[in-house]
């Protein structure tokens, strides 16, 4: 029983891991560090419910190999080419709101709006992950025993088996995540080469992101049950244009 509390409690560190960007990214998103109170089997339950609720979205979602593959999903948006889908919204909102704090929609679609901007630039800079870097860091988390028990037991919680948590779930995060690593790399070089060292790293970072999104080209698409309006709003992230979207 203790061996499987501590492989629950792994399994939890990861999710929470995917869900904290969200949870803490946009002010609009109103959402405060109790959101993730909640017992370990109550997160655990309400996202393998939502997960079983939507048959087939995790597999939807992109692996990156070809950026334009959105797997059958509709996209709802692209930012310099970069595709939103449905598919990542709606899973993005299950999985935070398992945390018992729904989400806005609007917030969510920012939050990812950011990312595919923060996809574009590292692109353009050159830094996007190699097939092999994102290789080798799967490989060094399948060598971690410890690990293991916690990706396991969710990969077993979202009814899927290992080879898909693997080539569809891990490699959706594991490559955005060296993507922002990358360019967060890159970034602080160019910071320090324009001799600002006295500007705080994640204040450049977001000041960089937030210039390029202002010239990034967005398109938005026509999908049956989405709504998009846009709002003006000097709190929110960015440039003070926020995508407000809901079902209808």
């Amino acid at each position: 029983m203790k061996n499987k509390h501590k492989h629950m409690l792994l399994a939890l560190g990861l999710l929470i891991v995917l869900a904290l960007g969200l949870l803490f990214s946009h002010p609009q998103a109103d959402v405060r560090k109790e959101s993730i109170s909640r017992s370990i089997e109550e997160i655990d339950a309400d996202f393998r419910e939502f997960l079983h609720a939507h048959p087939g979205l995790l597999q939807q979602l992109p692996t990156f190999e070809d950026k334009f593959d959105t797997k059958g999903s509709e996209v709802l948006a692209t930012v310099n080419g970069w595709p939103l889908t449905v598919a990542e919204l709606e899973f993005y909102r299950g999985m935070t709101e398992s945390f018992g704090r729904e989400i806005e929609m609007k917030s969510t679609f920012n939050y990812l709006i950011r990312e595919k901007a923060e996809l574009a630039l590292a692109e353009e800079l050159g830094v996007l992950p190699t097939k092999e870097e994102l290789t080798a860091s799967l490989a060094a988390q399948q060598a971690n025993e410890e690990e293991m028990a916690g990706h396991k037991m969710l990969y077993t919680s979202f009814g899927i088996t290992e080879e898909e948590y693997w080539q569809i779930h891990q490699r959706y995060y594991e490559y955005r995540f060296l993507a922002q690593q990358n360019l967060w790399n890159a970034l602080m070089d160019k910071k320090y080469s324009e001799a600002k060292y006295d500007t705080d790293g994640q204040d450049y970072y977001r000041a960089e992101v937030v210039n390029y999104l202002k010239k990034a080209k967005i398109e938005r698409y026509k999908v049956e049950g989405y709504k998009f309006k846009l709002i003006r709003n000097k709190y929110c992230d960015y440039d003070g244009t926020v995508w407000k979207v809901k079902r209808h």
